[in-house]
């Protein structure tokens, strides 16, 4: 699925439709699945670059990510149908490369540090942190498990997508796909993934081991 941005990063899915975040011109678009095109923008206003959000509830949840420090300030809730921010979390600052909410915690990652955050929603407060083999570029939830995008070997083009089992920490099934993903989404029994150099929605699928 070709994107109508200038940059394509994050992934998220509401439900019924993906939304998209667009680093350049520092805007979130909806994009319909069956109709495979932009059907809303919204402008990013808090002062950073929109690099990971996830759908909470009703609402997305957004990291306001500054690149010149490289850490995330906060996480902006906004209301998905004006914009506007309803309210700011609390975030690890290192968050930069993935977000997503299991319906009790959020989930960050750091690509840096290669690490992955479980957080509570409201004080921001670091419940667990994993530390992974290779940089994380992206995350989804399944409704039981993690999806994590791992950078093996960033001088290629390609991206392994696995599924982690939070309990045990263990991969149970993992692919590679050519392309360099900038986010992952979980919706209709698939993965989507954002290929960033050619500003496409992919989709996957991952057989348990």
């Amino acid at each position: 699925m070709e994107v109508e941005t200038s940059s394509l990063a994050a992934l998220t899915f509401d439900g019924n439709d993906l939304w998209i975040s667009d680093t350049t011109e520092k805007t979130i678009k909806k994009v319909s699945i069956a109709e495979q095109q932009v059907l809303k923008e919204i402008k990013f206003l808090p002062g950073g670059i929109p690099r990971a959000m996830t759908f909470a509830n009703d609402s997305l949840v957004v990291a306001n990510f500054d690149p010149l420090v490289g850490e995330s300030s906060e996480l902006i809730q906004m209301n998905v149908m004006n914009g506007k921010t309803l309210r700011t979390l609390t975030c690890p600052e290192d968050l930069n490369s993935g977000i997503v909410f299991d319906n009790t915690y959020f989930w960050g990652s750091s690509y840096e540090k290669k690490e992955l955050y479980k957080f509570h929603p409201f004080s921001g407060e670091t419940d667990l942190v994993i530390s992974m083999e290779f940089p994380v570029c992206g995350l989804a939830w399944n409704g039981e498990h993690l999806i994590v995008g791992l950078d093996k070997d960033p001088e290629k083009n390609s991206t392994t997508i696995a599924i982690l089992d939070i309990e045990t920490q263990k991969i149970l099934g993992e692919t590679d796909v050519e392309a360099k993903i900038g986010g992952l989404a979980f919706a209709e029994n698939m993965i989507f993934f954002t290929n960033v150099e050619k500003k496409e929605i992919h989709v996957t699928r991952i057989k348990m081991n």
